[in-house]
């Protein structure tokens, strides 16, 4: 079990939060979220809502559920209800995984087509849409070996972007240029531009509040 989580952090702050995926990775936006806690950490300012995933290999629906994804997530911005959303478009990773690349560029659109029905939908709510991802997997799609090529169907070590686009008006703010970023410093970016200060011990911010 792992302590001091960010969801407990903004649960003692008062934040109300929302997360969402579909089976494949609700786990992803809750238990794992949570440290590898079962439940919600305050029932009364969280919701969750899992999305079936269809049961169906990957490659034959590789849109997934990413319109359902994002259908739930604009209604809750629109809502006004939430200051914390998070989700999880399952699509790179579990496609990416078959290996079969006409496939996979359908499921890398389909998130295209979410994140920019989110984007507008963060705009028009004055928010701040942050995006990344916990590994690669749908960024390469062959290895080659004594120059014959073979399906990659594995993750990749490829560093993942981490874009933020604020479009609050808030606070002012620049990189950090954080020599080695990484995962380990979301939880502190996602507190500074919640416009809170980090717990101690959190590894630093990716984002400097001028």
């Amino acid at each position: 079990a792992i302590g001091r989580v960010l969801g407990e952090y903004l649960c003692g702050m008062g934040v109300p939060s929302f997360a969402v995926s579909e089976t494949q990775k609700f786990g992803h936006v809750t238990y794992f979220w949570n440290g590898n806690n079962s439940g919600y950490i305050d029932e009364k300012l969280e919701k969750y809502v899992e999305i079936p995933s269809d049961r169906v290999r990957f490659d034959l629906k590789p849109w997934m559920k990413a319109a359902e994804i994002t259908d739930a997530v604009v209604a809750a911005v629109q809502s006004g209800s939430y200051k914390f959303i998070r989700l999880n478009y399952p699509n790179g990773d579990m496609v990416g995984h078959t290996g079969i690349p006409a496939a996979v560029r359908i499921a890398v659109s389909a998130v295209d087509l979410g994140l920019s029905r989110l984007a507008a939908a963060v705009e028009k709510a004055g928010g701040v849409l942050m995006v990344t991802a916990d590994h690669g997997n749908a960024d390469c799609m062959w290895t080659e070996k004594n120059g014959v090529r073979s399906p990659h169907v594995a993750h990749t070590l490829n560093p993942v972007p981490f874009i933020v686009k604020d479009y609050s008006g808030a606070n002012s703010w620049e990189p950090a240029g954080i020599a080695q970023p990484g995962l380990s410093n979301v939880a502190a970016t996602v507190c500074a531009l919640l416009g809170f200060t980090p717990p101690e011990g959190y590894d630093p911010a990716l984002v400097v509040l001028r």
